[in-house]
C-alpha cells in the first residue's frame, strides 16, 4: 500500500547545522536552520538502489566533476563527501540505459491529469517524491526504470515548457513556464531526494513508498509525441522572433536593447542554454577555443540574449560559458572544418589547417547539417537552418530563389540530396 511521510517532522531533517562545522554558504536572512543531513539522506537512497551525488542546498545542482557520469555507490564515497558537505542536499542520478532509473518531474499543476486523459492510462504506482508539499503538492517526481524500449525512444533529457504561457522569471524578464522535466534518459539528470531540504525549508516527502517500476510503454509514446510538438512550437516561435528582430531598423533595435526590451533580442532567456551550445559548435569549428572561445560566447550572450547582462553577472552564467567552451565533443581547433574539405582543397593548402576567420551564413549551415539527422523533411530542414543562424545576423527564406540557392549548395557540401515524396520534399544524407 502507498504511504505518505508526514511533513511537520522528518528524521532526515536537522534544525541545526553540525557543531563547529561551517559549509561557507550565504542562506537567505542569515537562515542556518533546517539544513538537511547528508549522511542519512544518501545512506537510506542507497538503500533503495539509488545512485546519488552531493546537490547544491540552494540551487538543485550536482557540485562534483562528472557527477552525471561517475555517481556515488558506496557507503565509504557518501562518508568521504559528508566531510565536505555536511548539510548539502542529495540527489539521485540517472543516466540512459535498460535498467537505470529515469525520472518524470511534474512541474505544473493538471499535467499528470492531462497525460491520464490524453492516453486513457492510469499514472502506474511507483517510487514518487512531493518536492513541495506544503505549497504545491502537484509538484512531483516519478521514478523509473528504463526498458530497451524506452531506451530505444527516448534519448535526450528534455524540459518541456508551456508555449501558450508567459510568466516573469528571476531576472524580470518574460518566460514560459516549466511542464514537466525528463531526466536520466540522456547523458544524465538528476532529481532530488527524499528529506533533502528546500531553501525555505519545505522537505522533499515520500508520496508512494513502492518500489520502482519499469516505465510504461504508452507513457514512452506519449512522451515522444509531446515533445515532438513542443519543439516544432518551439522552432516556430523562434522563427518568428528572428525575423521580427531581423525587421527592426539597427538604431531602434540598439535603443531598445540599451533600455533592456527583450522583444528587441534575438534570443530569449530561456534559450541562452542552447543557444550558447550551438554557438560553441559552430565558433569550434571555425578554430575558436579555450579562453577565445569562452570569451567568443560571452559576447554572443551580451548582444543576443534578452536578459544576457544578469546571465553573464551570475556564477551560474559564467559555469554556463566555461561548460560550454570546454565541451569534449566539440571540433578541435579548426581541424574539424578542414577535415569536411574536399581531397583536392586540402591539398591545395598544403596540408595546413584554415586560420581561424569569421563564420558565413554558409559555414554556419554546413555546420549545422552535420549535425542532422539522416533524414529530414524540407520543412524540417529550413527551421533547423534558421534556428542555427538565429544570432547570428543571417537568415535563410525558403520562399525566394536566392535562399533556396543557399540551401541546395550548403546540402551539397554537406552531403545531402532532395528527393521528392507525395508528401512533399525531403532531405537525405548521402551514403558512403
Amino acid at each position: 500500500m502507498a504511504t505518505a511521510t508526514a511533513v511537520p517532522t522528518h528524521p532526515h531533517y536537522s534544525t541545526t547545522a553540525s557543531p563547529g562545522i561551517s559549509d561557507g554558504l550565504e542562506y537567505p536572512d542569515g537562515n542556518r536552520s533546517g539544513l538537511a543531513d547528508y549522511v542519512t539522506i544518501a545512506t537510506a537512497a542507497l538503500n533503495r538502489g539509488f545512485r546519488v551525488t552531493p546537490v547544491h542546498p540552494l540551487e538543485k545542482r550536482g557540485i562534483l566533476y562528472n557527477w552525471n557520469k561517475q555517481p556515488t555507490t558506496t557507503l565509504s564515497e557518501v562518508l568521504q563527501h559528508a566531510k565536505d558537505f555536511p548539510n548539502h542536499n542529495v540527489g539521485i542520478v540517472g543516466r540512459r540505459g535498460v535498467g537505470n532509473h529515469c525520472f518524470l518531474d511534474i512541474d505544473a499543476e493538471g499535467v499528470t491529469e492531462r497525460i491520464e486523459q490524453e492516453t486513457g492510462q492510469r499514472m502506474p504506482l511507483t517510487y514518487t517524491v512531493c518536492s513541495r508539499p506544503q505549497s504545491a503538492p502537484w509538484k512531483r517526481h516519478f521514478y523509473f526504470t528504463q526498458t530497451s524500449y524506452s531506451v530505444s525512444r527516448l534519448k535526450k533529457e528534455a524540459n518541456r515548457k508551456d508555449v501558450t504561457r508567459q510568466v516573469l522569471s528571476d531576472n524580470g524578464t518574460l518566460m514560459h513556464p516549466t511542464m514537466y522535466d525528463l531526466k536520466g534518459v540522456g547523458g544524465g539528470g538528476l532529481v532530488v531526494a527524499a528529506g533533502s531540504v528546500r531553501k525555505d525549508g519545505e522537505i522533499y516527502t515520500v508520496l508512494n513508498d513502492v518500489p520502482v517500476v519499469e516505465i510504461p510503454s504508452w507513457l514512452v509514446d506519449w512522451l515522444v509525441e509531446d515533445l515532438a510538438g513542443y519543439r516544432s512550437a518551439c522552432a516556430k516561435e523562434r522563427y518568428e522572433r528572428a525575423m521580427k528582430v531581423a525587421a527592426m531598423p539597427e538604431e531602434e533595435r540598439a535603443t531598445r536593447r540599451q533600455m533592456g526590451d527583450e522583444s528587441a533580442f534575438d534570443i530569449s532567456e530561456p534559450d541562452i542554454y542552447e543557444f550558447l551550445n550551438w554557438r560553441a559548435f559552430q565558433f569550434a569549428a571555425m578554430g575558436a577555443e579555450g579562453k577565445l572561445l569562452e570569451k567568443v560566447l560571452f559576447q554572443q550572450v551580451q548582444k543576443f540574449c534578452a536578459g544576457g547582462k544578469k546571465f553573464l553577472e551570475s556564477d551560474g552564467g559564467k559555469r554556463q560559458i566555461h561548460k560550454a567552451a570546454a565541451n569534449k565533443r566539440l571540433p578541435v581547433g579548426n581541424a574539424g572544418f578542414f577535415n569536411r574539405l574536399g581531397q583536392k582543397k586540402r591539398a591545395a593548402l598544403g596540408g595546413r589547417l584554415i586560420p581561424a576567420a569569421p563564420p558565413t551564413r554558409k559555414s554556419l549551415m554546413v555546420a549545422a547539417m552535420h549535425n542532422f539527422p539522416d533524414t529530414v523533411t524540407s520543412e524540417d530542414g529550413y527551421s533547423r537552418l534558421q534556428k542555427a543562424l538565429t544570432g547570428t545576423g543571417f537568415t535563410v527564406d525558403n520562399k525566394t530563389k536566392a535562399g533556396q540557392k543557399a540551401v541546395q549548395e550548403t546540402r551539397k557540401v554537406a552531403g545531402f540530396h532532395a528527393y521528392q515524396t507525395p508528401s512533399g520534399w525531403i532531405w537525405s544524407r548521402c551514403k558512403k
